[in-house]
This record gives structure tokens, sequence and C-alpha cells, in this order.
């Protein structure tokens, strides 16, 4: 499950480092998706965008619950690094929380650096 994970949280930070928040949005969680489905690439560019991500590393995963991890990982803007947390839902649907479904990055838990 952790690769998963990895592979998911990896993917949404290769398109952020890209600019391709189109390919982006894809790698959000479901309920995320659904609530801003006509402009998920531009809001994802709006608070991302200005950011140039250079490097990341993931630290480790965090259990929060079956269908919910929190990835803690270093990130770097060519000034030192910063860290964050994402959280990872996995969702049948939107507001669909299951084990059974997609993993997927809430995105706006990513906006807060410490």
């Amino acid at each position: 499950m952790n690769k998963e994970i990895k592979r998911i949280v990896g993917r949404f930070l290769t398109a952020w480092k890209k600019k391709d928040w189109v390919k982006m949005a894809k790698y959000t969680q479901s309920t995320w998706r659904g609530a801003f489905h006509k402009n998920n690439a531009r809001r994802l560019e709006n608070w991302f965008g200005f950011k140039n991500l250079e490097k990341w590393e993931m630290i480790k995963i965090e259990f929060v619950g079956d269908a919910c991890r929190d990835v803690f990982i270093n990130i770097d803007y060519g000034e030192g690094i910063k860290k964050i947390r994402a959280r990872i839902i996995c969702e049948t649907g939107p507001y669909k929380p299951d084990i059974k479904g997609n993993w997927g990055v809430n995105p706006i838990s990513c906006l807060k650096e410490r």
C-alpha cells in the first residue's frame, strides 16, 4: 500500500515540478476534483505556479486511518528546504473514503509549509 501512495505522491510532485497542472489534477483526491471540476488545473496553477519546485524527498508516511495517510515531504525551491505534510485519501468517489478506491493527494494540505 505504501508503494502505491509513494507512486501517487511522486507523480503529483513531478507534475508540480513540470508545471503540468492538468496532470497534477489527475493525482488529487476524488472529493477535491469533484468540488472544483470546472477549473482544477487553473486552481492548482494559482496555488502552486509561483513555486518553482526543484526537488523533494518523502521522509515518512504516517497512518491516519484505513483510507488516509499523511506523507511528510522535504521540498526545495532552491532557497532552502521547507517541509510539507500531504494528506492522501483513498476514495471510491467524492466523499466516499474506502480502501477499495483510488488514492489521491489533497492539494490544500500541501499549501502549509513549515
